[in-house]
């Protein structure tokens, strides 16, 4: 939830008595903006999507139902402060956790492993108990409402789908809430929804965090429901200790599955059964409801005949507050073998199916340990957790932990608005404290780090994306943009229905952008010779606003789709925001440039992204610190295209799976030399 965006014409500038700063993003139910309290104090705030306004009834119920999430006890949970209407339209105002969520971390840097995983278990199970135990059923437990907040994670969102359930569903029809990818049997059968469908959920969901799949395959909803009342479970690629405990907690029959209590037990080594003295879970004895007193509105369908749920009695609090204790001490035990050593330790950072690499052998990381003693990096603003370069550079530094026996990597992040005297003092900061080599993400520290590189000539200073700074001790880890352009230029031609696609770039400066242009029109042509391209930048040189100028971007984008283009590749910096609402206006699709755009889009826009072409900052900071190490740095241009896995194209959205195969035959004939790609 880092990443933060202006407020659009329309949007409101204050909700109750909070401050709105910027929207965080946008889903099914609402948007969900950062603001600020009265006292100074940050939260996030949902307001729902217009069409949920309600009478005066219709509010009374949902505010009651949400007030309930309030009785939380906050364990590993984002507290719900407020609960409210402004102009019947409902808002829900809750502690502001920063940080990315479950889906966004696993999309963008594989499976979570050893430590990281077990950590992850436990406070998901733990933040289920407590809220079983307020009254409480999620039922929309899923990644994306799960944050990697600093502390750990955090779960959001509990409540809201009962409390619209109560105000939308009548007793004749209407809809079952939940995510169908992790609704359980009884959910989906609209039976009463109650504490075991929410453990159902938490399984599907450790199953994604541990594989990066489903635990239910289907390429449509209507087959992946099928597979969860039918199929069993897909729990091959588990860790050996977690999968018979998933594979309870995904039977079909409620009462077969454990508490979120039981759960926990579990987790830390211990038989299910609780001890003595201790409640058996946290459920409330209500049949499964979804809370301690009636539902206040028509609950969803009445439930099967035949079917039912065990009762089972509340534990306390204190309760809860004995298994977080021991959760904590125990939980390090986990999946450990009989010989006392990890299962299942952390591995390789994963990397995009196309351009995968070979570990370093053991011989290899002895041979360099210890010669990367203190690795400074100045990381480009808002640091660890904006999905876009720094993370893939941090993915490469975590790497250069493992496998070149890196000791200290001291990681500083920009501020916006900084002055380049202010990047000059982070980066002569690491100088001083004696930090070698020094690598600054981003352009943005081109004249810091010339200027710092000649105060400390003995230090050796890189710089990613830049060929600015120029130095006897600088390296420019540089790409060739006009490689990752060609890939773009044939996919979008494949994807293209109206044989009209276009290139939006932010200016024109005979740099980077030309060059990903230049390879954009060679790209498409190569699938079509006779393809209509345009090509229009946001600005022109020596106007370099074009960076960062959304709605001018949306201008130029909405042009080239008014005049048939359905395909558009852009390479606009912060100005493809205004590219995407134009495509999501037009009917049309977009391809993103350097980081994954189809994760840091809001709500729909997220289905205009057919793919982006990445750059691997990951295996540049790697290279880089892998040469160091061995004494092998040079200054000067270090170019990465293909041949050096300097790009990659994504899948997320599963839009392109029909042209993967054509996709990677280009990427091997570029890096193999087959095919000469122009650079103007």
């Amino acid at each position: 939830m880092s990443d933060l965006s202006p407020l659009r014409a329309g949007e409101p500038g204050h909700v109750g008595d909070y401050r709105v700063l910027g929207r965080i993003g946008q889903g099914g139910q609402g948007t969900v903006y950062l603001a600020e309290s009265p006292a100074g104090d940050r939260v996030a705030i949902k307001v729902l999507h217009p069409h949920q306004a309600m009478d005066q009834d219709a509010e009374r119920r949902f505010l009651r139902e949400v007030a309930t999430a309030r009785r939380v006890a906050t364990f590993s949970t984002a507290r719900v402060i407020e609960v409210g209407t402004a102009n019947h339209q409902p808002y829900i105002v809750s502690e502001y956790v920063e940080g990315v969520s479950l889906e966004q971390r696993v999309r963008g840097r594989g499976p979570l492993t050893g430590d990281e995983l077990v950590r992850l278990a436990l406070g998901t199970a733990g933040a289920l108990a407590a809220i079983h135990q307020a009254g409480v059923v999620h039922r929309d437990f899923k990644p994306s409402n799960v944050l990697l907040g600093p502390d750990g994670p955090r779960v959001i969102d509990f409540g809201v789908a009962r409390a619209l359930d109560s105000v939308t569903v009548t007793g004749s029809g209407g809809g079952v809430a939940g995510t169908p990818m992790y609704m359980a049997p009884e959910q989906i059968a609209g039976e009463q929804v109650g504490p075991p469908a929410d453990v159902f959920a938490w399984a599907v969901t450790m199953v994604f965090a541990a594989t990066g799949r489903r635990a239910f395959g289907g390429t449509s909803v209507p087959a992946v429901l099928q597979a969860v009342l039918t199929a069993e479970p897909d729990l091959t690629e588990l860790p050996g200790a977690l999968r018979p405990l998933l594979g309870r907690c995904l039977a079909k029959d409620p009462q077969a599955r454990p508490t979120a209590a039981e759960i926990m037990l579990q987790l830390v080594g211990h038989d299910a059964a609780p001890p003595p003295g201790v409640a058996a879970g946290v459920s409330p004895a209500t049949n499964g409801a979804a809370s301690p007193a009636s539902p206040a509105g028509p609950t969803v369908g009445p439930p099967q005949t035949g079917r039912h749920r065990r009762v089972r009695p509340r534990a306390t609090v204190p309760v809860l507050s004995a298994l977080f204790a021991l959760a904590v001490m125990a939980g390090v035990w986990l999946w450990n073998s009989p010989g006392g050593h990890p299962v299942d330790s952390a591995g390789p950072a994963a990397t995009p199916a196309a351009s995968r690499r070979a570990t370093a052998s053991s011989s290899a990381v002895a041979a360099v340990a210890g010669k990367l003693d203190k690795v400074g990096v100045a990381l480009d603003i808002g640091g660890r957790g904006d999905m876009w370069f720094n993370d893939s550079a941090v993915q490469g530094l975590e790497r250069a932990k493992r496998e070149l026996g890196a000791r200290e990597i001291k990681e500083l992040a920009a501020k916006a608005g900084e002055t380049e005297e202010q990047k000059a003092q982070r980066l002569r900061g690491l100088a001083k404290s004696g930090y070698d080599p020094i690598i600054a993400i981003g352009y943005a520290y081109s004249e810091a780090v010339k200027a710092v590189a000649t105060e400390f000539p003995g230090t050796t200073f890189a710089i990613v994306d830049s060929e600015e700074a120029k130095g006897g001790n600088i390296s420019n880890l540089v790409f060739a943009d006009q490689e990752g352009g060609y890939l773009a230029g044939v996919a979008a031609a494949l994807k293209s229905k109206n044989g009209h696609v276009g290139f939006v770039g932010a200016v024109n400066d005979e740099g980077p952008i030309e060059r990903a242009a230049a390879g954009f029109v060679a790209g498409a042509r190569s699938v079509k010779p006779d393809i209509k391209i345009d090509v229009k930048y946001v600005t022109r040189s020596p106007d370099f606003g074009g960076f960062n100028d959304p709605d001018q971007g949306e201008t130029v984008a909405a042009g080239l789709f008014r005049a048939q283009a359905d395909v558009l590749f852009q390479a606009a910096g912060d100005s493809n925001l205004g590219v995407m609402r134009a495509a999501e206006a037009a009917g049309g699709h977009v391809i993103g440039a350097d980081g994954d755009e189809a994760h840091t889009a809001d709500g729909a826009m997220r289905d205009v992204v057919l793919t982006s072409i990445i750059k691997r900052i990951d295996m540049v900071v790697f290279d880089y610190l892998e040469d160091f190490a061995t004494g092998s740095t040079k200054p000067g241009r270090i170019v990465y295209g293909l041949q050096a896995h300097g790009f990659a194209y994504t899948t997320t959205g599963d839009q392109i799976g029909d042209i993967t195969a054509r996709l990677d035959e280009v990427e091997q004939k570029i890096a193999n030399g087959r095919i000469d790609v122009p650079k103007q």
